[in-house]
């Protein structure tokens, strides 16, 4: 069988069945339509929770493995007057930021 009787059959299939090709075509429009709208819906909020992650600094998240906090009151114990001096001391903990495992 050449590929001219090939395309022959294919486009005398696609006239005789015209409902049941209309039906796929639309099912393959619509298939691959949600597929990229649920990866740019996806893409879109990876994009903003970074940002937002990004604006809020590189010092302010203090990352403690190991410790589930139990309420408002376990933030406040992390940061302490402890010289009396009015200005509140952040605890020895460091985020390597640039990933480069320097401090």
């Amino acid at each position: 069988m050449t590929s001219k009787d090939i395309f022959k059959t294919a486009f005398f299939g696609l006239r005789a069945n015209k409902m049941r090709s209309i039906l796929t075509i639309i099912g393959i429009i619509i298939g691959i339509s949600s597929i990229m709208l649920v990866m740019s819906i996806g893409r879109g909020a990876e994009n903003l929770i970074l940002n937002q992650i990004r604006g809020l600094g590189s010092r302010t998240i203090i990352i403690e493995p190991g410790r589930e906090p139990s309420g408002p009151s376990v933030l406040a114990e992390i940061f302490t007057d402890s010289d009396g001096d009015g200005q509140w001391d952040a605890p020895e903990t460091y985020v390597d930021t640039d990933g480069d495992g320097r401090w």
